[in-house]
Order: C-alpha cells, then structure tokens, then sequence
C-alpha cells in the first residue's frame, strides 16, 4: 500500500533504528534513574553498529575521498540514532506521567460536572 506518498527507509535505516529499539528495552530498567541515558544509549548502538551498516561500495568510495573527521556516514548513523533514541525517550517519558496522573473527575465527565459544583 502506498499511504500518501511516504517515503520508504532503507535496510541500514531499519536495522539501526531496531537495534536502537533492542538496547532501549534492555536498558529500559535504568532509563529513569540514570542521568544522560541519552548519550549512554547513543554510544552504545554507536559503536555496535557503525561497522556493519552502509558499507555499499558507493558509500566507501565516498568515505575514501573524505577527511577521516568529517565522515558523511558517521554523521547519518548518529544522527538517526538521536532521532530515534530522542522519540523513544518522549514516549518513555510520556507513558510515565500518564501512569502517574491520576483521573481527575472533569476529565472524566466533562457533560456532568455542571452537576456536582465543581
């Protein structure tokens, strides 16, 4: 199916953001007490998987002619892992302080509150 023109991502793409996916839920025990889990996370799916995506000769015949600290393709493996790491921490965040909040009576009834004075 086509959804309107969506743009399909690629086998590198989908590998980096599943294992993006597999070290969040391995780590998911230490993401709320741990400080700059972001950065922890980030390097760790780093360093697993820069070497084993986008090695098509295309790519390592452009790395070849580059400076080695201004690589394209490691610029676009980090920045789809923060993407990523950054959507996932939103809605680790978000199912936190929906579990934590309480359902407040106007929330719940907001035709019958005129009734009950509040």
């Amino acid at each position: 199916k086509n959804r309107g023109n969506l743009i399909f991502p690629s086998d590198d793409v989908i590998k980096i953001t599943k294992y993006c996916e597999t070290v969040i839920r391995l780590n998911s025990n230490i993401i709320r007490t741990t400080n700059n889990i972001k950065t922890i996370i980030t390097m760790k799916v780093f360093n697993d998987v820069c070497h084993s995506v986008f090695n098509d000769s295309a790519m390592s015949e452009h790395i070849m002619h580059q400076n080695i600290f201004d690589n394209h393709k490691t610029e676009l493996i980090k920045s789809i892992i923060v993407i990523y790491v950054n959507l996932r921490l939103f809605h680790e965040a978000k199912c936190v302080n929906d579990s934590i909040q309480k359902e407040y009576i106007r929330h719940k009834f907001t035709k019958l509150i005129h009734f009950k004075n509040e």
